[in-house]
Order: C-alpha cells, then structure tokens, then sequence
C-alpha cells in the first residue's frame, strides 16, 4: 500500500515536470523578469547629479544669443504641436460622429501624445523666459493660467 503511493507521488512529480516543459514555463518566467527589467529602465526618472542654476548655462557655452534662438525654437515647437493637436482634435471629432469609435480612440492617444510635447516645449521655453532653471509644475501652472489671485 505505502509503495502504491510513493509510486504514485512519483507519476504526479514526473507528470508535473513534464507538464512545466510542455508549456515552458521557465520560458515564460524569464520572460516576465526581462519584460520586468525593461519596464523598470524604461521608466525610471534620472535625477541630475546637481541643481543647475541659471547663471552657470554660460559657463557650459549657452549665452544669450543661444537662450533667444532656444527660446525662438521653442515658441514655434509649441505653435506646431497645439495646431497638431487642433487639427487631431477635429479628426478625432469627425470619426466619433462617423462611428468609428476604435479609431476615434487610437487618435485621442495620438492626441495626448502631441498634447505632452506641446507641453514639454513651453515648459522648457517657460524656464528660459523666467530665467529661473528647474521650475515647478505648481510655479509654471500658477504662473500661466494666472492662479493664485496675482
């Protein structure tokens, strides 16, 4: 009786082994710890060694000739990607009222997306103008929808 089951408790651990080969499971682990890694180095926010300041942009070679032509770029980035986002807008309008839902929602993703680097680029332009580097999003937000009762 006692062999019957130690027999049988074997046939479970090989049935099992086979099982986990089979369906690769240690395939799809090592999958999920690289899909892991991946995710983790693609997200991860890098901290700059020190705060930079201002006034130290001329030491590294940036005077004021580059901070306006910096800040003419930006400006115009800012025009491209909101009219980008215009333009996006109405398409996107005209496929929900069309009834292509799907590809209404792919083109608000493309929307958001446009939208973040209209954002990025006035924000940087922001910090140019205010000659003030590492701004917040609370300074910048207060500043340019006038918040705060100033």
């Amino acid at each position: 009786m006692r062999k019957q089951k130690d027999e049988r408790k074997k046939v479970k651990k090989q049935r099992l082994r086979r099982t986990k080969k089979i369906f690769l499971t240690s395939s799809f682990k090592e999958q999920h710890h690289w899909f892991g890694h991946v995710f983790r180095v693609f997200f991860r926010i890098k901290r700059p060694n020190r705060e930079m300041h201002f006034n130290e942009l001329e030491d590294i070679g940036v005077d004021q000739e580059k901070i306006k032509m910096l800040t003419k770029r930006f400006t115009f980035l800012v025009r491209l990607w909101l009219t980008i986002v215009l333009l996006g807008y109405f398409y996107m309008l005209y496929l929900f009222i069309q009834g292509d839902w799907y590809i209404a929602i792919i083109s608000l993703s493309v929307l958001l997306i446009a939208l973040a680097n209209a954002f990025r680029f006035h924000f940087w332009r922001y910090q140019l103008q205010k000659k003030k580097l590492g701004c917040t999003l609370k300074e910048w937000a207060s500043d340019v929808f006038k918040l705060g009762g100033k």
